[in-house]
């Protein structure tokens, strides 16, 4: 989590540096995490590790 402000300049870096960005502002959140941001976070995890807990 960083703040707003520097979330283009971290995003475009990352994307920069050859990185896939999946970059999210929530409304009124402030530097903090609540459910919606666990659940992104939960989404960008499963879709390369989900693969892993599948037989």
């Amino acid at each position: 989590m960083i703040p707003v402000r520097e979330l283009e300049h971290a995003a475009d870096a990352f994307s920069q540096a050859g990185y896939t960005v999946d970059a999210y502002a929530l409304a009124g959140i402030g530097h903090t995490i609540n459910a919606d941001g666990v659940a992104l976070g939960h989404e960008a995890l499963e879709r390369p590790l989900g693969a892993l807990s599948r037989d």
